[in-house]
């Protein structure tokens, strides 16, 4: 499966073989997604409603400890047992991990610390953003929405050198209306540049000199960038929709390399722990407490040294002189090979072995 995933090829993935064997994995690992949605959905509901009381709770707030701690737990195990290259290539797995880290954080924060109202709504809020995040991500276990999250995926990757670029010039031309007025600090000037970009401006309090500036960023901004950026996200719904059978064959690969993954895990855990409960009840019987106890051994060991004896019995019945057979006919071919090394004749001709020698 983990060639599977770094295959980009679409024809591989219309061979029946190969879409057969996905489709059985895939229908064996929903399963555990579906499992997997349902906790995640339960601890967004719980932290939905804390967010909707904006009071402290303190029974909300151990109830998403424990289901924040779990996940980071599940996130811990995925990024042990898959690798940390492989884990880190997935942007979900990178959210969850700080999302399910920041709401520990945040709850032992709430606990220990009296902080103010303003970090403590900033906490909630950045909790919530990448809360919500992942609960989206699940929905690529359902077909419909499988798609659309992966055209989202692969827009944000185009457009992240262009939101670069659009980034610098807006910080640039906040700059330079910054230099006209001397009541406003930079972040307004900040925030009046990207409002252009959506065409919310109010250009009544500036110098004809700022007009002039005002007039060239609107043009960068609200006709070049927005366009381009448009252009962009054309491009990339057209490649997914091009590639639609890879794009959505792909996303069930990943999923079911997550679910392999943490099923060996689970299991590798489990019989671990069996092996180490198995080992310390041996260890009763082989190590006394008491060095004057004589051990008595268990019906199953009794059972098993009854069986043992019958078979060596049996077996020493049937062949009482194995050992000497065996000695006797080891001892003979050796002198054969020691007379073969020293005469030139041909072994085969020469070779003769009588009923004494065991054969």
């Amino acid at each position: 499966m983990k060639a599977f995933d770094n295959v980009d090829s679409e024809e591989m993935f219309r061979a029946k073989s190969v879409s057969v064997l996905i489709d059985f994995l895939w229908k064996k690992s929903s399963y555990f997604h579906n499992r997997l949605a349902f906790l995640f959905s339960v601890y967004m509901i719980i932290m939905s409603i804390y967010g909707l009381l904006k009071e402290p709770n303190v029974a909300i707030e151990v109830l998403l400890f424990i289901f924040g701690l779990g996940f980071l737990m599940y996130e811990i195990i995925q990024s042990w047992a898959s690798g940390y290259s492989v884990y880190t290539k997935d942007i979900w797995n990178g959210i969850d991990l700080i999302e399910n880290l920041l709401v520990c954080i945040s709850m032992i924060v709430f606990w220990s610390v009296d902080i103010d109202d303003l970090s403590r709504n900033w906490l909630i809020s950045l909790i919530l953003m990448l809360g919500y995040g992942k609960w989206i991500s699940f929905f690529r276990v359902f077909e419909s929405s499988r798609t659309l999250i992966r055209i989202m995926i692969d827009m944000f990757r185009d457009i992240k050198y262009f939101l670069l670029i659009m980034g610098m010039i807006i910080m640039g031309f906040s700059l330079i209306f910054y230099q006209f007025f001397d009541d406003t600090s930079y972040g307004d000037e900040l925030i009046f540049v990207y409002n252009i970009l959506y065409g919310d401006f109010d250009i009544s309090r500036h110098s004809p000199s700022g007009k002039i500036f005002f007039a060239i960023v609107s043009f960068i901004l609200s006709v070049i960038l927005l366009n381009f950026i448009i252009a962009i996200m054309t491009d990339s719904y057209e490649k997914v929709q091009e590639k639609n059978t890879l794009a959505d064959t792909k996303e069930k690969v990943s999923l079911i390399l997550e679910a392999i993954v943490m099923r060996k895990s689970f299991d590798s855990c489990c019989v671990k722990r069996r092996m180490k409960n198995w080992q310390k009840k041996e260890m009763k019987y082989m190590i006394p407490s008491d060095p004057n106890h004589q051990h008595k051994p268990s019906k199953c060991c009794k059972r098993f040294k009854k069986k043992g004896s019958k078979k060596n019995t049996q077996k020493e019945s049937h062949h009482p002189s194995l050992p000497e057979w065996v000695h006797e006919s080891s001892q003979t071919l050796q002198t054969l090979v020691n007379q073969e090394t020293k005469s030139p004749r041909d072994p085969i001709n020469h070779l003769s072995l009588s009923p004494k020698d065991g054969t």
